[in-house]
Protein backbone atom coordinates (compact mmCIF):
# COMPACT_ATOMS: atom_id res chain seq x y z
CA UNK A 1 0.00 0.00 0.00
CA UNK A 2 2.95 2.56 0.92
CA UNK A 3 4.66 2.01 -2.42
CA UNK A 4 1.18 2.44 -4.17
CA UNK A 5 0.13 5.47 -2.28
CA UNK A 6 3.79 7.13 -2.85
CA UNK A 7 3.58 5.94 -7.05
CA UNK A 8 -0.10 7.94 -6.94
CA UNK A 9 1.45 10.94 -5.01
CA UNK A 10 4.59 10.77 -7.95
CA UNK A 11 2.30 10.14 -10.63
CA UNK A 12 3.82 9.04 -14.21
CA UNK A 13 6.79 10.56 -13.18
CA UNK A 14 7.91 9.09 -10.41
CA UNK A 15 11.36 8.12 -9.96
CA UNK A 16 11.35 6.12 -6.46
CA UNK A 17 9.01 3.76 -4.45
CA UNK A 18 8.91 2.48 -0.62
CA UNK A 19 9.17 -0.84 -0.34
CA UNK A 20 6.84 -2.39 2.38
CA UNK A 21 10.42 -3.04 4.98
CA UNK A 22 9.99 0.75 4.78
CA UNK A 23 13.40 1.55 2.48
CA UNK A 24 13.24 3.94 -0.62
CA UNK A 25 14.47 2.74 -3.92
CA UNK A 26 14.90 4.14 -7.11
CA UNK A 27 12.93 3.21 -10.30
CA UNK A 28 15.49 0.89 -11.65
CA UNK A 29 15.23 -1.13 -7.87
CA UNK A 30 18.28 0.46 -6.49
CA UNK A 31 18.50 1.51 -3.22
CA UNK A 32 18.13 5.21 -2.96
CA UNK A 33 20.81 7.33 -1.18
CA UNK A 34 20.05 7.93 2.54
CA UNK A 35 21.58 10.98 4.26
CA UNK A 36 22.19 11.27 7.98
CA UNK A 37 22.73 14.63 9.15
CA UNK A 38 24.67 14.93 12.32
CA UNK A 39 22.45 16.09 15.44
CA UNK A 40 24.39 17.60 18.37
CA UNK A 41 22.46 20.35 20.08
CA UNK A 42 25.22 23.10 20.87
CA UNK A 43 27.48 21.25 18.19
CA UNK A 44 30.48 22.79 15.83
CA UNK A 45 30.08 22.11 12.51
CA UNK A 46 32.13 22.64 9.49
CA UNK A 47 30.23 23.45 5.84
CA UNK A 48 30.55 23.27 2.45
CA UNK A 49 27.87 24.42 0.18
CA UNK A 50 28.22 24.28 -3.69
CA UNK A 51 26.14 26.28 -6.29
CA UNK A 52 24.28 24.34 -8.75
CA UNK A 53 26.84 23.09 -11.52
CA UNK A 54 29.78 24.84 -9.69
CA UNK A 55 28.46 28.22 -11.71
CA UNK A 56 30.92 31.00 -10.44
CA UNK A 57 28.03 33.59 -9.38
CA UNK A 58 29.55 34.16 -5.89
CA UNK A 59 32.22 35.82 -7.49
CA UNK A 60 30.24 38.82 -7.80
CA UNK A 61 30.71 41.14 -4.84
CA UNK A 62 26.63 41.77 -5.18
CA UNK A 63 25.93 38.35 -4.79
CA UNK A 64 28.43 38.36 -1.60
CA UNK A 65 27.01 41.15 -0.05
CA UNK A 66 23.05 39.42 -0.75
CA UNK A 67 24.34 36.29 0.99
CA UNK A 68 25.69 38.48 4.00
CA UNK A 69 22.39 40.30 4.49
CA UNK A 70 20.47 37.15 4.61
CA UNK A 71 22.67 35.35 6.83
CA UNK A 72 22.82 38.00 9.13
CA UNK A 73 18.88 38.32 8.97
CA UNK A 74 18.40 34.02 9.40
CA UNK A 75 21.13 34.30 12.66
CA UNK A 76 18.54 36.96 14.14
CA UNK A 77 15.98 34.76 13.86
CA UNK A 78 17.92 31.34 14.78
CA UNK A 79 21.27 32.48 16.25
CA UNK A 80 24.19 30.92 15.21
CA UNK A 81 27.58 31.67 15.95
CA UNK A 82 29.87 32.00 12.41
CA UNK A 83 33.55 30.80 13.35
CA UNK A 84 35.41 31.24 10.17
CA UNK A 85 34.08 31.77 6.53
CA UNK A 86 35.34 31.38 3.00
CA UNK A 87 33.24 32.33 -0.43
CA UNK A 88 35.02 31.24 -3.22
CA UNK A 89 33.54 31.80 -6.68
CA UNK A 90 31.29 28.67 -6.98
CA UNK A 91 31.40 27.28 -2.80
CA UNK A 92 31.86 28.38 0.79
CA UNK A 93 33.10 26.91 3.44
CA UNK A 94 32.48 27.76 7.27
CA UNK A 95 32.54 26.81 10.56
CA UNK A 96 29.20 27.15 13.26
CA UNK A 97 28.65 26.42 16.82
CA UNK A 98 24.89 26.11 17.45
CA UNK A 99 23.07 27.41 20.61
CA UNK A 100 23.43 24.72 23.65
CA UNK A 101 19.55 23.51 22.95
CA UNK A 102 19.60 23.77 18.89
CA UNK A 103 21.06 21.30 16.36
CA UNK A 104 18.81 22.39 13.64
CA UNK A 105 21.49 23.46 11.15
CA UNK A 106 19.49 22.36 7.95
CA UNK A 107 16.65 24.70 8.75
CA UNK A 108 19.36 27.37 8.60
CA UNK A 109 20.78 26.61 5.23
CA UNK A 110 17.40 25.92 3.77
CA UNK A 111 16.60 29.50 5.13
CA UNK A 112 19.82 31.23 3.51
CA UNK A 113 19.50 29.56 0.37
CA UNK A 114 15.76 30.59 -0.33
CA UNK A 115 16.18 33.90 0.86
CA UNK A 116 19.67 34.64 -1.57
CA UNK A 117 17.37 32.76 -4.49
CA UNK A 118 14.34 35.38 -3.83
CA UNK A 119 17.04 38.17 -3.68
CA UNK A 120 18.99 37.57 -7.01
CA UNK A 121 15.98 35.53 -8.48
CA UNK A 122 16.67 36.76 -12.33
CA UNK A 123 19.32 39.05 -11.66
CA UNK A 124 21.96 36.26 -12.26
CA UNK A 125 20.30 34.55 -15.09
CA UNK A 126 20.59 31.06 -13.53
CA UNK A 127 17.15 29.29 -13.43
CA UNK A 128 19.05 27.16 -10.16
CA UNK A 129 21.48 28.92 -7.75
CA UNK A 130 22.90 26.00 -5.35
CA UNK A 131 23.32 22.57 -4.62
CA UNK A 132 20.09 20.87 -3.21
CA UNK A 133 22.18 19.76 -0.60
CA UNK A 134 25.03 20.19 0.99
CA UNK A 135 28.24 18.53 3.04
CA UNK A 136 28.71 19.01 7.06
CA UNK A 137 30.78 17.60 9.64
CA UNK A 138 30.96 17.73 13.21
CA UNK A 139 33.47 19.64 14.74
CA UNK A 140 34.68 17.10 17.93
CA UNK A 141 37.21 19.50 19.91
CA UNK A 142 39.01 22.39 19.65
CA UNK A 143 42.24 20.95 17.73
CA UNK A 144 39.63 20.03 14.89
CA UNK A 145 38.34 23.29 15.34
CA UNK A 146 41.60 24.94 14.74
CA UNK A 147 42.76 22.17 11.45
CA UNK A 148 39.48 23.30 9.83
CA UNK A 149 39.57 26.93 10.47
CA UNK A 150 43.21 26.40 9.01
CA UNK A 151 41.62 24.47 5.57
CA UNK A 152 38.82 27.60 5.30
CA UNK A 153 42.06 30.40 5.54
CA UNK A 154 44.59 28.42 3.13
CA UNK A 155 41.36 27.70 0.69
CA UNK A 156 41.56 30.71 -1.51
CA UNK A 157 45.61 30.18 -1.58
CA UNK A 158 45.55 27.09 -2.84
CA UNK A 159 43.41 27.76 -5.89
CA UNK A 160 45.27 31.00 -6.54
CA UNK A 161 42.97 33.60 -5.03
CA UNK A 162 45.66 34.93 -2.07
CA UNK A 163 49.01 34.70 -1.45
CA UNK A 164 50.02 33.25 1.52
CA UNK A 165 51.13 35.82 4.27
CA UNK A 166 51.73 34.43 7.65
Amino acid sequence: AEAADLQMLCGNECLMTQKKSGSIHTKQGEPAMQYRRSNIPGGTYFFTVVTHQRAPWLREAWAVTALGDVMRLVRAQRPFETMAMVVMPDHLHCIWRLPVDDADFSTRWMLIKQGVVHRLKGRLGLQTLWQPRFWEHSLRDERDVEQHTHYIHFNPVKIGRASCRE
